[in-house]
């Protein structure tokens, strides 16, 4: 056996002391991996090959990936990106990318001082002014409502650290932040998921996703440009159906949770999967026998399972062949952490005001919860008129106490990563509570598979 590390990520700084060596680029690294299936020469050798004529490296990059369509070549081609001074709105955009890692500005432990993205299409119009005094009064608002929960915080119980205190006074403050509100992240991504990226950043019709469309590929077309070549807008991602089609529905009630489809006789089939891999066989036959078993049966074989569980365990993948489906409504604040769940199926609906809005319950006062609507009811109008010629300016001026509504599709495995750290006594307080309701929903359907769903603080000492 032998091991040679063939590259990792480095900081830009130290790449450019080389110079104008064009051999330092992530190019090298596709074309000879592309190569192991076809050659006899070591790995080793393959790179050594490519770093010594990169121009026939990117030709043999062309040909493979996008000529031969084996597309995956381009996932050996890893980047970094500093992504500085984006909305939140545009980062939702952002990290639908599945194969990538992002670390964003945190609104729950930085404090925001009233930085915002002005976008393109609203400076050069009539609303120009309106947009800013709404974004002073939501700031100032923000601001306020910060130091008012700090002393109502401080007075309810004793806190590790001024740090902490302050992180669960900005926790709720920022629900009346802006989705324009400005951020910042990084973005480790691979080229073929960087290129469907810039081609959904493309397609978006708002002025700040062609800005950034323009800078990552303006990037990255300089150090790799035979990885990422189809970038132009692509109709396709928004295709839509007939407006005939267009069908009404009522608002939803407050942190809605609904079942509305799931896999029937989950716990056998995920049992099944288990003896499976175990023992092989036909799946059907296995499946048949499970089901025949009784109860007492069943469960002695999953307590033999468990036995042992820790709460950093993960689950096999057999607990993949048992899916739930949800219609979830939440606030953008908690979508923000939802979102971060990519492996599940997430569809969001466009945000609209009449799904209402989540105050935080620790701001209970009358004048405080009298200003959150007034500036909610004048974001909103503002919303309207601003959204007429382009519907995806709407969600600029709604805030982060607007809701939205979210169907997601969670298998038993995911449920089990989500509810680890979602239902855990440090989670934020409105995605702990979503996930404390759909913990009683799939342990109704699946006991047994489902028992050990909780948060990581609920296991037991002596486990």
């Amino acid at each position: 056996m032998q091991i040679k590390l063939a590259g990792y990520n480095i900081d830009t700084k130290l790449i450019e002391k080389l110079g104008k060596d064009v051999s330092a680029t992530p190019e090298v690294i596709s074309a000879a991996y592309a190569r192991i299936s076809r050659s006899s020469k070591s790995v080793t050798e393959l790179r050594s090959i490519a770093a010594n004529d990169v121009e026939k490296a990117r030709n043999s990059n062309w040909e493979i990936v996008f000529e031969m369509g084996h597309a995956s070549v381009a996932e050996h081609a890893v980047f970094n990106f500093d992504i500085i001074g984006i909305s939140r709105y545009l980062a939702e955009f952002i990290q639908r990318s599945r194969l990538a890692s992002f670390t964003e500005k945190s609104q729950r432990y930085v404090t925001l001082d009233g930085d915002f993205v002005l976008p393109a299409e609203i400076e050069g119009s009539r609303y120009k002014d309106d947009f800013a005094n709404l974004m002073q009064n939501a700031f100032a608002l923000y601001s306020n409502l910060f130091e008012d929960l700090k002393l109502q915080k401080a007075s309810e119980c004793e806190w590790n650290s001024k740090r902490e205190l302050e992180g669960a006074a900005k926790e709720d403050a920022r629900y009346v932040l802006p989705l324009c509100t400005r951020t910042q992240m990084g973005m480790t991504i691979n080229a073929r998921s960087l290129e469907l990226l810039l081609r959904r950043l493309a397609t978006l019709p708002l002025k700040e996703a062609q800005e950034l469309h323009q800078l990552l590929y303006g990037e990255v077309s300089k150090v790799a440009p035979s990885i990422v070549r189809f970038v132009q807008a692509d109709d396709f991602i928004t295709r839509t159906l007939p407006s005939q089609l267009a069908i009404k529905s009522i608002p939803s009630t407050i942190n809605e949770v609904k079942l509305v489809d799931f896999t029937f006789h989950a716990d056998a089939h995920i049992l099944s999967g288990l003896l499976f891999e175990q023992q092989g066989g036909s799946y059907p036959d296995i499946l048949k026998q499970v089901k025949a078993m009784g109860n007492k049966q069943q469960k002695a074989l999953w307590q033999d399972f468990f036995e042992g569980i820790k709460p950093w365990h993960k689950m096999p993948r057999a607990f993949e062949l048992a899916d739930f489906v949800f219609e979830l409504t939440m606030s953008a604040s908690c979508y923000a952490q939802f979102k971060r769940h990519r492996l599940c199926t997430i569809l969001k609906a466009p945000y609209n005001a009449k799904d209402g809005f989540v105050i935080p319950p620790s701001i209970q006062k009358p004048a405080q919860v009298k200003a959150i609507k007034a500036l909610l009811s004048s974001a909103e109008s503002l919303a309207t008129k601003v959204s007429k010629g382009n519907p995806m300016l709407y969600p600029y001026l709604l805030t982060n106490a607007h809701r939205v509504r979210i169907l997601a599709k969670m298998n038993l495995r995911e449920l089990y990563h989500f509810s680890r750290l979602r239902s855990d006594s440090h989670a934020q307080w409105e995605i702990q509570q979503l996930s404390n309701q759909l913990i009683p929903i799939v342990q109704k359907r699946c006991p047994n598979a489902a028992q050990w769903l909780m948060g990581k603080s609920d296991f037991p000492v002596d486990i």
